[in-house]
């Protein structure tokens, strides 16, 4: 008869424990192991596909806040590319890859680049992970110039277009593209 203990008696009167066998242990590891293994191969790509999301939301934010940040305080405001872009005294670098990181600031004296003195950083991005690729039309390569209006132009105020191509291991490309009116958008490329 068996008690309250998990015990339950043999035919010799001794008792035994109830539990698992060393078989059955390993089985059910094995079968753990093998629905691990079916399992990483998605989480690789749940990883790589969100680093792709979050990095075309940092260069949308960057440039949502520019446009904004122009509209609201009637000032020129410029997203380059910086190397230092971390750091407080930030600035643009012409020709720099822009999965080096970029800084959003408002342009105060409408030059298009930034004097650490006097104008506001907006948002800062840091160095982008090792594989990404981040591609501006030439119209963008060394920076996106939102007017005091919110229009993308030139520094000259001629109106621009372009897009910006975000590239990350298999995932599929994303585009973000910016209008003559400054309108903002992103895409997946599937």
């Amino acid at each position: 008869m068996p008690d309250k203990h998990n015990r339950t008696s043999s035919l010799d009167g001794a008792s035994q424990v109830k539990g698992f066998s060393l078989i059955e242990l390993v089985i059910v590891l094995a079968i753990l192991a093998i629905i691990g293994a079916l399992a990483a191969p998605s989480f690789g790509q749940f990883v790589r596909s969100n680093k792709i999301s979050a990095t075309t939301n940092d260069l949308v934010g960057a440039l949502y806040a520019a446009r904004s940040e122009a509209i609201t305080r009637g000032l020129s405001t410029v997203v380059c590319p910086s190397v230092n872009s971390q750091d407080a005294d930030a600035v643009c670098q012409a020709g720099a890859d822009w999965s080096s990181g970029f800084i959003a600031f408002v342009d105060a004296n409408g030059n298009g680049n930034r004097e650490p003195a006097g104008e506001d950083i907006l948002a800062q991005v840091e160095p982008l992970d090792m594989g990404f690729v981040v591609t501006p039309d030439a119209v963008f390569s060394d920076q996106v110039f939102f007017s005091n209006e919110g229009g993308s132009t030139n520094l000259a105020g001629v109106p621009l277009n372009g897009q910006f191509t975000i590239e990350f291991a298999d995932q599929p490309a994303r585009q973000v593209t910016i209008s003559a009116n400054g309108r903002v958008s992103s895409k997946s490329s599937l």
